[in-house]
């Protein structure tokens, strides 16, 4: 038998020589390609990081003012409106009409008039609600701006000649200007349009009481005693 000598080939499979090869990484290498990277592209990481950074902090505040708006709820369902307003005051004018009526009726109720006007005009723009625009004539009356108030009250009786408290308020803003005859014309037509009305009547006879002995104040008695003889006015004028 003939010795059998190693030639550093592998004779139990094809014959071809084997070679194991490793492959030994560089840490340094892959940082520098890391960094390069970076450097590269460096304002895509700091636009990523500000977004993120905003992103984190609209989320902070949105939460607080949700946190706020639940304690102001809760203490508007209280009738506690000052503590309301303390809560909802530093977020502004809230865009979503369940918020925005609280804000308006708390600013209204704490006396706030600009902020309460300015929640009821955009209510108004959304709702267009005549008693919206009604407390909107109340609130430029309370602010002394009378020409508003005028436009406003003529606008609701424009769409609805039957709301008397819009007729009520026009007269007696013409009576604080001292304009007499604007007042009564209003009066006048307020029985005109509601000629069954015992509020219509008692405004027309209010407006000519200092005029007793005028035909119109003695008509606008007599029709108001015969639409309701026990009218609390018509007693108190001794009528």
């Amino acid at each position: 038998m003939e010795p059998t000598h190693r030639t550093g080939f592998d004779s139990s499979s094809s014959g071809q020589p084997t070679f194991e090869r490793q492959k030994q990484t560089n840490p340094s290498n892959k940082m520098k390609k890391i960094l390069k990277f970076v450097k590269r592209f460096w304002y895509v990481f700091v636009v990523v990081a500000i977004i993120a950074g905003v992103l984190i902090a609209w989320g902070v505040a949105s939460a607080r003012e949700d946190a706020a708006w639940r304690r102001a709820n809760d203490a508007f369902g209280k009738a506690d409106y000052e503590t309301a307003k303390k809560e909802i005051e530093g977020y502004g004018v809230p865009k979503e009409q369940d918020r925005l009526k609280v804000y308006a009726q708390t600013m209204l109720a704490t006396r706030t008039l600009d902020k309460a006007l300015t929640g009821y005009e955009n209510i108004y723009a959304v709702n267009k609600d005549q008693g919206t625009l009604l407390l909107l004539g109340n609130i430029y009356n309370q602010k002394g701006d009378y020409d508003k108030v005028i436009t406003n009250y003529k606008q609701i009786i424009s769409n609805n000649p039957g709301n008397l408290q819009a007729y009520v308020n026009l007269a007696t803003v013409y009576k604080l200007k001292s304009e007499q005859d604007k007042a009564i014309a209003t009066a006048k037509e307020a029985v005109e349009k509601n000629p069954k009305s015992a509020i219509a009547l008692e405004l027309l006879v209010s407006m000519l009481l200092e005029d007793k002995n005028s035909e119109d104040y003695k008509k606008a008695v007599e029709q108001l005693k015969a639409i309701n003889p026990e009218d609390p006015l018509l007693q108190a004028i001794n009528a």
